[in-house]
């Protein structure tokens, strides 16, 4: 992944190498090319933006002594996994 070795180059189109953390912006470069509006890009630009702020306040705002604010609530943990999550790997109950 990019965030492991974001210096790794990795084969784009053509025979390009480029290195990994460059790929999101090469896609967007890709598609505002052939589309040839900036419309294009601004679904790549938008998810760009969302890793950003995600990995920002996941990442690096707990890291500076600050709260995680992105996990999902207690309510919404026990609502949909439950009390206690259900083991799927254990043998049925056979009928007698």
């Amino acid at each position: 992944s990019s965030r492991i070795d974001p210096l790794a180059t990795i084969p784009f189109q053509f025979g390009l190498q480029i290195p990994r953390w460059l790929l999101p912006y090469a896609l967007a470069v890709v598609d505002f090319l052939q589309a040839g509006s900036p419309i294009a890009a601004v679904p790549h630009v938008v998810g760009i933006l969302a890793g950003h702020f995600y990995s920002f306040n996941r990442i690096t705002v707990p890291l500076m002594g600050g709260g995680d604010w992105l996990k999902a609530p207690n309510w919404l943990k026990r609502r949909l996994d439950g009390e206690a999550p259900p083991n799927y790997m254990e043998e049925p109950e056979k009928k007698k």
